[in-house]
């Protein structure tokens, strides 16, 4: 009975050992981590105040977060709050939130690229960080794609809508290299590098980062560079803007009423010096009879007013041709279709393609 107790007691013994490991090295626990996953620094270990600027391809202004709680966005003012992980949250004074959620060293916003063009697929990536998909997002009236090649070159390019014409739009269109590293898409262009961020099964392209002496030089140097590819861009319009000079020399001669018939309709603009109405008669009825605001730009006024359809309320922006000459201003046909060559071409003659000519009437 005694070596039955004792074989008893050796057997428990040894089935702790193996329970305890038995002396040996314990086997570590698996941990299913993501391959992109970014460790975060708590917020408290962050300085949260400083300068926050866009760092990818595409220029937005920057936020300037102040110790006593308060931020500046541009024009926009507000208060925010910080999340353990150094994410920003935004509240504007005059409503509407926004986020900048931290990621490493970086911060991106909320805009993503999940689906690619041609599957609706993720993003993914193969063993050397290329990728052969084309993504594309809107973001702030602005639409943006990317397109990855698998020999490593890539394509971005964004479009934000002509303030005239909803129907054509400026483009401005980067080429270059890329590089996937911790999660970071390194995007080159111009020897500078701009950063997309892929983290859950999405591209992130609206990037910033918080600038500091170290890394202030190279964050300037790669906003000068996007800065100067959209004013090449921009120059490639139809429209550019007048200088100050011009702008005041025309709105003294427009500000009264002009009219003109096509035997259909009559049509009627009255500018004051910051605003315009639109008035429209077809067939002896009122049509339109709306309010907005104008811009001079080279050769061409920018209108924009309201207008109701089928109930909706739209937004129209139109151009009206000028001439000024000698100190005489003459003002064409207000436009609303033009071929793809007047658009495109900076040098068009607006005038040319108008039928009419507004006559003032006081």
């Amino acid at each position: 009975m005694k070596k039955l107790s004792a074989l008893m007691l050796a057997s428990a013994l040894a089935l702790s050992l193996v329970a305890c490991g038995g002396g040996g090295e314990p086997n570590p626990p698996v941990q299913d981590t993501p391959s992109n996953a970014v460790e975060n620094p708590p917020a408290s270990e962050k300085m949260i105040p400083g300068s926050y600027a866009p760092v990818g391809l595409v220029s937005g202004t920057g936020y300037e977060v102040n110790e006593n709680g308060s931020y500046d966005h541009g024009e926009e003012k507000g208060t925010y709050t910080a999340a353990e992980d150094g994410s920003l949250t935004f509240q504007s004074k005059d409503g509407g939130s926004s986020t900048l959620t931290a990621f490493g060293e970086y911060y991106h916003t909320a805009v993503q690229m999940a689906e690619d063009t041609e599957y609706g697929l993720a993003p993914s990536f193969d063993e050397s960080g290329h990728s052969n998909q084309t993504f594309q997002t809107e973001a702030d009236a602005t639409s943006l794609t990317l397109e990855l090649h698998e020999d490593g070159s890539y394509v971005f390019s964004y479009s934000k809508t002509s303030p005239v014409f909803d129907k054509f739009s400026d483009i401005v269109t980067y080429e270059g290299s890329y590089a996937l590293e911790d999660a970071v898409l390194n995007l080159s262009y111009n020897d500078n590098h701009y950063p997309l961020l892929v983290a859950d099964d999405a591209i992130y392209p609206i990037v910033y980062v918080k600038k500091t002496d170290t890394n202030s030089a190279d964050v300037e140097a790669a906003q000068a560079a996007i800065l100067t590819a959209e004013t090449e861009s921009a120059q490639d319009r139809w429209w550019t803007p007048a200088d100050e000079t011009t702008a005041a020399t025309v709105t003294a001669a427009l500000v009264g009423t002009w009219e003109y018939s096509d035997g259909y309709g009559n049509y009627q603009l009255t500018f004051s010096e910051t605003g315009v109405s639109v008035h429209m008669d077809f067939m002896g009825m009122s049509a339109l009879n709306s309010s907005g605001t104008y811009s001079i730009q080279n050769g061409a006024i920018l209108l924009e007013y309201k207008s109701q359809s089928g109930g909706y309320t739209i937004i129209n922006h139109r151009a009206v041709p000028y001439t000024y000459t000698d100190g005489s201003l003459a003002i064409y046909e207000m436009l609303d279709m033009m071929n793809e060559e007047g658009l495109l071409d900076a040098t068009a003659d607006l005038t040319a393609i108008s039928s009419y000519q507004y006559q003032k009437t006081n």
